[in-house]
């Protein structure tokens, strides 16, 4: 996912979106992330700035070993409204830091319903 494209998620359907981490705007050299703690953090865009959900991330090998962050959320983790009022961090957690890898605007989209 490139920075600031639209995170694009399903209201109660499970998924899995993933990130690979560089190291240089242009993408030319992937970000070794062994030991990384990573959380993604999905906002409301109101007064309140209410979480709508606050998950961690795993690290696991994209174009090279370790380079890659996955997000497992399950059909339950999301019960808000669809729409594009909401936006998203992909935070780098841990050790007393937080560094935003990712940022951008989250659209939750409700899928039609299975037969």
């Amino acid at each position: 996912m490139a920075d600031s494209e639209v995170l694009e998620l399903y209201i109660g359907a499970d998924q899995a979106p993933y990130w690979d981490i560089y190291t240089t705007p242009a993408h030319t050299a992937n970000q070794t992330m062994t030991g990384w703690s990573t959380q993604l953090e999905i906002r409301r865009t109101t007064p309140d700035d209410a979480i709508v959900l606050a998950n961690s991330g795993t690290i696991g090998n994209g174009l090279d070993t370790d380079t890659r962050v996955t997000v497992a959320i399950a059909a339950a983790d999301i019960t808000h409204p669809e729409g594009r009022n909401y936006y998203g961090t992909l935070w780098r957690t841990g050790s007393g830091t937080k560094y935003p890898l990712w940022s951008g605007p989250v659209r939750l989209i409700k899928p039609a319903a299975t037969s």
